[in-house]
């Protein structure tokens, strides 16, 4: 499991993490966790992924139909890697048994937030 965090002394608490489904025990493990909102609303809170676990990312996120991706970081923060690229700008790609490609994105140049339309199909 631990090849599979980002960084190798944070871990998922196994009472809220996400188990991959239609995987077996010894493969069902990603670096994310279930998170609930006092209002009751869940979501998954996840590292930005490594580039041995994009397939999984896009497993997860098909499998429990997430609807919307928040990524908080930037892909590289000063010489350090902070997220594996999880999807391409300009082709559809495969990651996995996921193919993933963009529909639509914003071009404004000063919007601080920026959104990705990707449509998302397994294989």
């Amino acid at each position: 499991m631990a090849d599979k965090n980002r960084y190798h002394h944070i871990f998922c608490a196994d009472e809220n993490r996400v188990v991959l489904k239609d995987r077996t025990p010894a493969n069902d493990y990603i670096h994310a966790s279930w998170m609930e909102m006092p209002d009751g609303v869940q979501f998954i809170s996840t590292q930005g992924p490594i580039k041995a676990t994009v397939p999984d990312f896009w497993h997860m996120i098909y499998t429990e139909k997430c609807a919307v991706i928040v990524m908080l970081c930037q892909y590289q923060e000063s010489d350090q890697e902070k997220c594996q690229k999880y999807y391409s700008d300009t082709s559809e790609t495969t990651f996995g048994d996921y193919k993933v490609k963009v529909v639509e994105k914003t071009t404004e140049m000063f919007v601080p937030v920026k959104y990705t339309v990707l449509q998302v199909t397994k294989k």
